[in-house]
């Protein structure tokens, strides 16, 4: 059966709720101009054709399915980011929780590789589907504005924790032990980071044994271009890790300070690094 060319064209795209662009060439071959009639096969035949050309030919993918991958990969950072963000905000707000521990650096450092390498190139794609896949640009508004919502709360409550971490910090106790510190006098025992201790097999901390007494401040001070952490416990492995202190992140030249007293018990107590696990230290209280 024929059909005139608006005819055969307007019943192929309904049938598949495509909007599909059916060049000059594709209607001269199927007779389609000037009026002439065609054979409904070969319209159909050029359109299922169109419909499987996508961003990578040689895959076959169709344009449903690739759309169909980014929007489950916005969807996916989204919720990541969104995870990401809270997550951070309440190690910042919970400085002793043992389970959030290992998370810090994941959070603060792989999450701003993760925004700079990735997220802005999901966008990008995202976007470069909706203005060449006309047929998609409805529902992927929905996904890019609930991605962007996502980005907004993610990147708030990081970057919130982030500039918390960054400050020279002092470790946030009871206001009755603030009261206690400030009442009492207190000297100032300073640990350096040294230069270079992020390469496993140098020298991570001097003094590598720090001595205090329990009157005393301990302060960390940062000179490698590393960021790292001062965090309780012997490793990564330790149940107890992070439980009496974590310092979060510290760039290059912050610091971090803890009254002694806050460890408790008299005599040795290790730390050492999420960042670099082999940095280990000890403080032995007297």
């Amino acid at each position: 059966m024929a059909f005139q060319g608006k005819d055969v064209y307007r019943k192929r795209s309904q049938e598949h709720d495509d909007d599909v662009d059916i060049s000059c060439d594709t209607l001269r071959s199927c007779n389609l101009l000037d009026g002439n009639s065609a054979d409904q096969d070969c319209v159909g035949t050029r359109i299922e054709r169109l419909q499987t050309m996508s961003l990578i030919p040689s895959l076959g993918l169709s344009t449903v399915k690739v759309s169909g991958a980014v929007a489950a990969a916005i969807i996916a950072a989204s919720i990541a980011l969104a995870a990401m963000g809270v997550l951070t905000y309440v190690r910042k707000t919970e400085p002793f929780k043992t389970w959030l521990v290992p998370y810090t650096p994941a959070a603060q450092y792989g999450g701003i590789f993760l925004y700079s390498n990735v997220i802005w190139g999901v966008l990008w794609v995202g976007l470069f589907l909706g203005l060449r896949h006309k047929q998609n640009a409805g529902n992927l508004k929905t996904w890019l504005i609930f991605f962007l919502v996502s980005l907004g709360i993610g990147t708030g409550f990081a970057e919130a924790s982030l500039n918390w971490s960054q400050l020279p910090t002092m470790m946030q106790f009871s206001s009755s032990s603030a009261t206690e510190s400030s009442s009492e006098t207190t000297s100032e025992v300073s640990v350096t980071i040294l230069k270079g201790s992020s390469i496993q097999g140098s020298p991570a901390y001097a003094p590598s044994i720090v001595t205090a007494s329990k009157d005393s401040t301990i302060t960390w001070v940062n000179d490698d271009v590393a960021p790292h952490t001062v965090t309780s416990g012997t490793g990564t492995d330790d149940p107890q890790s992070g439980k009496l202190f974590d310092s979060g992140s510290l760039g290059q030249g912050k610091k971090f300070s803890m009254p002694a007293k806050h460890i408790g018990a008299m005599g040795e107590h290790g730390y050492y690094c999420i960042i670099h696990p082999f940095m280990k230290g000890k403080i032995t209280i007297q």
